[in-house]
């Protein structure tokens, strides 16, 4: 486990979260040297991206007056929070804050575009291009309606607590769409992760919790 500060906000990452982004970056069939390189720019694109994702949140929610810390594991990134009252409106900004920071970063990385084709490095334009897939299409994909991930929070938070089934089958459904479309395009890592969400939300399982944000 690395520990570290940034901010004021204590961090730690798991060794499975480099497992992890190394296998989605293709470190298991990375055969020469380029390849390799290509998966370490990857690991360490989405470390900063998952970084400044829980930043979001963590900013945002000690602005409430939480105390909060990120523990990056193997499925991402989650922000801890104590000491948390809010209204369901702080809620959501807490839950969207997340998301907009990614989305923030991968702007930047976009606007670096131009920058890659002055310069005409090979390792900057794999960098600049997986910041900008890993924050604006990932953050997007955060934001869907599933618990416990982001959108599913904010849906949850802006139905309120009477309505919190509607949340939680919207959850079941959607994540069970998303994992049959996995199955289909043969990506076994997200047929798992939404398989798992479809199961979590469908059982009502404590995934909707307001203490944590991925």
């Amino acid at each position: 486990m690395w520990h570290f500060r940034i901010f004021g906000f204590p961090v730690h990452v798991h060794w499975l979260f480099w497992l992890t982004m190394a296998f989605l970056g293709g470190g298991i069939s990375a055969d020469t040297p380029a390849e390799w390189g290509g998966v370490l720019i990857w690991v360490a694109a989405a470390f900063v991206s998952v970084l400044v994702h829980e930043l979001g949140h963590a900013v945002a929610a000690q602005r409430t007056g939480a105390w909060c810390s990120i523990f990056l594991h193997g499925l991402g990134g989650l922000t801890r929070m104590q000491n948390l009252s809010v209204t369901r409106n702080q809620n959501i900004w807490i839950s969207f804050a997340g998301p907009l920071a990614g989305i923030c970063l991968g702007l930047v990385a976009l606007a670096l575009v131009p920058l890659v084709m002055v310069v005409k490095s090979q390792w900057l334009a794999i960098a600049v291009f997986d910041l900008v897939q890993i924050n604006i299409l990932w953050s997007l994909f955060n934001l869907l309606p599933v618990l416990p991930m982001d959108g599913g929070q904010i849906l949850r938070d802006f139905l309120g607590p009477r309505k919190i089934k509607i949340a939680v089958w919207t959850g079941a459904i959607f994540a069970g769409i998303f994992c049959l479309l996995a199955l289909y395009v043969s990506q076994w890592f997200l047929v798992v992760f939404f398989g798992y969400l479809a199961y979590a939300n469908y059982k009502n399982l404590p995934v909707e919790g307001g203490t944590m944000r991925n």
